[in-house]
């Protein structure tokens, strides 16, 4: 994942020990994983604080919310940076406090969801990316953005070379000047529809000279072989692009880790998910280092559950460590928290049942607005 700075094989021993530790109550064991995920704010005092109260905590891992709405938090040569950070390196303050506190910094990346809808969500900042490159929007079937698919979500398309080389070199430059611990890619799918996404002309002119299939014609059926082969391709341009990143940051800091936050659906769910994410081929690939399911369920059981979707499918002898992100229960309640996560404490004892003891929590806004608060891992 993303952090401080271990070379690689001191990092996966630190965090293989950690899937052997017992969770304990309160201060975290000092091999033992626990990240949080943050939106950094636009000011020193703010950033402070969410670190003061993530050490409180027993929080020794960030994931910074760097890449997002199509906007980056420190100044970049190729993303726009948001508008009330315009000033400050926000990213290169977070790791000077952070390293102060023994805390791991990974930013946090919204690959290929590069702007959100703001007709519907006008306080947000519209993203510059696709001014002069309107191409690289993913298309629905319709030939509209990805908003009606996934609401207020506007995706690039994971198969345009543009995009890919955009945010490779964006990558790069965080790995080259910046003292991270690795980068975690989310967002890293197609939107989650219905309906389905990927019908822009680059996607649909390749598929066709592959295949000789018109995309736009191919009815869903998952018993249909053009609609698997659909699929496929579209699932194979998040996988490859996956290996690029892998490839890179193995060349530029080989000792940073990679990480992926996924969806821990079952083999059956392929052909019907429209987010086209087959880590399972990633995991094979060995393009992760690290895997970070989100397994935001309401009951303990279906944690459980989706631990074992992905743990049952990490290959013998990969490297790639589990670490799965929990959902706390908030008191403000909104169409984005769901309403009956387990207490977290009860969550990490179930990775513990399992052998699993890293992990992280989505996420610091949501602790500070919990009954939990700071002794989220106090049993009571």
């Amino acid at each position: 994942m993303r952090h401080t700075f271990f070379h690689f094989r001191s990092l996966v021993a630190a965090l293989s020990a950690a899937l052997l530790a017992t969770p304990a109550a309160g201060a975290a064991p000092a091999k033992q994983f626990r990240g949080v995920w943050v939106r950094p704010e636009a000011s020193e005092s703010s950033i402070v604080l969410q670190l003061d109260n993530m050490k409180k905590a027993g929080f020794n891992a960030v994931y910074v919310e760097t890449f997002y709405h199509g906007h980056t938090i420190y100044p970049s040569k190729y993303v726009p940076i948001r508008p009330e950070m315009k000033g400050m390196d926000c990213l290169a303050f977070y790791i000077k406090a952070a390293r102060k506190r023994g805390i791991q910094v990974h930013p946090w990346i919204e690959a290929f969801y590069w702007e959100v809808d703001v007709t519907k969500y006008p306080k947000f900042p519209k993203t510059t990316l696709f001014d002069n490159h309107p191409e690289w929007k993913a298309r629905l079937r319709d030939g509209s953005s990805t908003e009606k698919a996934e609401p207020a979500h506007i995706f690039a398309s994971p198969a345009h070379p543009g995009v890919q080389k955009l945010l490779l070199d964006y990558l790069q430059e965080i790995l080259v000047n910046y003292d991270v611990d690795g980068i975690n890619l989310d967002y890293i799918r197609w939107p989650g529809g219905p309906p389905d996404a990927g019908y822009e002309e680059n996607s649909v002119n390749e598929f066709m000279k592959l295949t000789g299939l018109d995309a736009k014609k191919i009815v869903f059926d998952k018993e249909n072989a053009d609609w698997k082969k659909w699929v496929e391709y579209r699932e194979g341009k998040v996988t490859d692009f996956v290996g690029k990143v892998k490839e890179m940051k193995d060349r530029v800091k080989k000792g940073a880790v990679l990480s992926a936050a996924v969806f821990a659906g079952a083999p059956d769910l392929r052909y019907f998910d429209a987010r086209f994410q087959n880590w399972r081929m990633m995991l094979a690939k060995g393009y992760l280092d690290a895997i970070a399911p989100m397994v935001y369920d309401e009951s303990l059981d279906g944690v459980e559950k989706g631990v074992k979707n992905i743990q049952m499918e990490i290959p013998p002898k990969s490297k790639t460590v589990l670490l799965p992100i929990l959902a706390i229960q908030r008191k403000t309640l909104d169409e984005f928290s769901g309403s009956k996560h387990p207490p977290i404490a009860a969550q990490v004892k179930i990775l513990a049942k399992l052998g699993l003891s890293g992990f992280s929590v989505f996420c610091y806004e949501w602790v500070i607005d919990s009954a939990e608060g700071l002794d989220l891992f106090k049993m009571p």
